[in-house]
């Protein structure tokens, strides 16, 4: 039963007898016309026929060109009879069997269902008359809509919020005008899967904005960032949305992706999967999901790339394995590689952060509110071959919030007690910048955090000290050093808090901090920051063989170490620490710059150097530590040992 129906007159007949039933509450009216013996018209029966219905109090009827549009404030159910054919008069009401039914002229906003094949729901379709000049009544078009009564839009309070920066250099914070359902219903134009579902991951692809909701992965309209709704409920077209899901052996919950040329890499906890499709277009017909490894995930340390692999963590009760997904493609399995298998106690399973430079061949990976960060740099000599795999720990000045790389230089945003603040490290050695100058023309920075370059200062003429102030008034607990880059690179250092022995440390003038130094020093280069030590442990030093790309090490023979040779790049002083068992430890420091071999006024730094450190010992008992403990930089490019060999009295089988 309906309130609303449409009454058609399809084909005008002379002398022919048109009737319309209207049932209502049980009770049948039949509204009856008969045409005119010449002449008869489709306008002129519609016409007939509406005057004698709107004459009943139950029901109002309209003409609308060749048919009658009826109305009443109680359901009831249209049948029509008469005509010269059984095509000559018919009714809608708000369904009808196909789209060719459909008057030319209804009332605009006039909803009804196509049916098209009764026992398939797939092919339903809803459409709505809209009528060319925008009045109640006319000529007009069927456009697709949605079906009535039924959910249409997104509620933008629950959905992803978006972060926009102004023409000010603000930013706005706000919901997002997400796009309307504006055809079909729940079988031609379901909801999308993350509807009342927790969403995992936001992400682009292929133009698409990208969804993660349990095991499925939602893209929406190819060029429509904010739409995830079909076109037409009737077709599907290539830029439609893509809601597909990744099934495997046990349940699957999608945490985050990774794109790659051969298609999105979808990590879950316990398996990868990849969305790619055969054609040049990924469409919902030619997208599909197949698996493709079987490792262990963490579900909150996203993966990230290394330009032509992908690395992801996975984690023990203890610590955390750094792996590398190579070769991946949707015909064979990718190949695996522990990265932390030299290193598998270095990392802590409390990491949280992981970001990626592949341009740099650096990962760096973090816990929120420590100041320990771990980065591993590699050196690729081609796809299967590396050349350097290295790992090293990092300590910041203060406790980790986020990381991130731009170009050459990672960032770290970082708390220091209340304050929140931006370091960068710039991760290449400059040779067109930097503040210290050799007589050669190299250029490099000195190695501080926090460092600021030629700071305010104040001289005080009475007592002959220079007051030199910190742009910062959170100065940390670590030493500082004052680098004046004339006078051979002079180096003062600092301590954070007065010590109470007589050494210099920063003062408090207020909320202002400042070194205080004797001697006139305006209009002098200097900087001046934190100090950090540079630490590398070498491991037991043996012969080795290279067979096969395979590096074996011959830990058999008798040993004896009397020298090591390290060469170094554009380095300051170096230390050598050198610890054997049942001796006292001892330090050589080497200063690369010799006496009478460095010009005046110069800082204290050679582009190369060998540095020979004395040994003699059997390398089962000697431990070597190489810091650097000034804000010089260190650079070693390499290390040679010389020693005794005996091998005399050894066979092996």
């Amino acid at each position: 039963f309906r309130s609303r129906a449409q009454v058609v007159i399809n084909i005008a007949a002379n002398s022919t007898n048109y009737e319309v039933l209207l049932t209502q509450s049980s009770t049948t009216t039949t509204f009856s016309h008969t045409s005119a013996s010449s002449g008869a018209s489709a306008d002129s029966i519609a016409s007939a026929l509406a005057s004698s219905i709107t004459a009943n109090a139950a029901y109002t009827a309209t003409q609308v060109g060749a048919s009658v549009y009826i109305t009443s404030t109680n359901p009831f159910t249209v049948e029509t009879r008469g005509g010269s054919s059984e095509a000559s008069i018919f009714a809608l009401t708000d369904t009808i069997g196909n789209t060719t039914r459909l008057p030319l002229q209804s009332k605009n906003g006039y909803v009804v269902k196509v049916v098209n094949a009764e026992d398939i729901d797939i092919d339903d379709m809803y459409v709505k008359f809209t009528t060319d000049g925008g009045g109640n009544f006319g000529t007009g078009q069927w456009e697709e809509t949605t079906a009535p009564s039924i959910e249409y839009r997104f509620d933008p309070a629950t959905m992803p919020h978006q972060l926009v920066r102004q023409a000010n250099g603000t930013f706005t914070f706000s919901e997002v005008n997400w796009n309307n359902r504006e055809v079909g219903d729940e079988n031609t134009n379901p909801k999308p899967s993350f509807v009342d579902h927790e969403i995992t991951h936001i992400f682009f692809y292929r133009n698409r904005m990208g969804f993660l909701s349990g095991q499925n992965v939602i893209l929406g309209k190819a060029g429509d960032l904010f739409n995830f709704w079909n076109t037409s409920a009737q077709a599907a077209t290539n830029d439609d949305p893509v809601d597909i899901s990744a099934a495997g052996k046990r349940p699957v919950f999608l945490n985050y992706v990774e794109p790659t040329a051969v298609g999105l890499v979808m990590y879950s906890t316990n398996e990868q999967f990849l969305l790619s499709t055969d054609s040049d277009i990924l469409s919902p017909r030619s997208a599909k999901v197949n698996t493709l490894s079987a490792y262990e995930t963490d579900a909150v340390v996203e993966s990230v790339s290394l330009g032509t692999s992908q690395a992801f963590v996975s984690k023990t009760p203890l610590y955390t394995r750094l792996f590398e997904l190579n070769d991946i493609s949707s015909e064979q399995p990718p190949l695996m590689a522990d990265q932390t298998a030299a290193i598998p106690e270095l990392i802590p399973a409390t990491i949280d952060s992981m970001v990626s430079s592949p341009a740099l061949s650096i990962v760096s990976i973090g816990q929120t509110g420590t100041s320990t960060v771990y980065q591993y740099r590699f050196l690729a000599k081609s796809r299967d071959e590396r050349l350097v795999n290295s790992w090293y720990k990092w300590d910041l000045t203060g406790t980790l919030l986020t990381q991130f790389f731009d170009s050459s230089t990672w960032y770290a945003v970082v708390a220091n007690g209340s304050e929140v603040y931006v370091q960068s490290f710039d991760m290449t050695q400059s040779s067109e910048q930097g503040f210290l100058t050799l007589p050669t023309g190299e250029k490099t920075d000195v190695c501080l955090d926090l460092f600021t370059t030629n700071p305010h200062r104040t001289y005080d003429a009475a007592t002959d000290k220079t007051s030199i102030w910190l742009p910062y008034t959170n100065v940390g607990t670590g030493d500082y050093s004052l680098v004046i880059l004339a006078n051979f690179g002079t180096v003062m250092t600092f301590k954070a808090v007065d010590p109470g022995d007589g050494r210099p440390f920063i003062k408090t003038s207020g909320s202002d901090k400042y070194l205080e130094v004797d001697g006139d020093y305006r209009g002098i280069d200097m900087v001046i920051g934190q100090d950090y030590n540079m630490t590398v442990d070498l491991p037991k030093l043996y012969k080795y063989n290279v067979a096969n790309n395979q590096v074996t090490n011959d830990d058999v023979s008798s040993l004896i170490i009397h020298r090591i040779k390290v060469k170094t790049g554009l380095s300051g002083p170096v230390d050598y620490k050198v610890s054997i068992t049942g001796l006292n430890d001892w330090t050589n420091t080497v200063s690369v710059t010799q006496p009478n071999q460095y010009q005046l006024n110069n800082v204290n730094m050679q582009a190369s150097s060998t540095h020979v450190v004395p040994i003699y010992q059997r390398n089962e008992n000697l431990a070597i530590r190489i810091e650097g403990t000034t804000p010089f930089p260190v650079s070693l490019l390499g290390l040679d040992w010389e020693g005794k060999l005996n091998q005399r009295f050894y066979r092996r089988g």
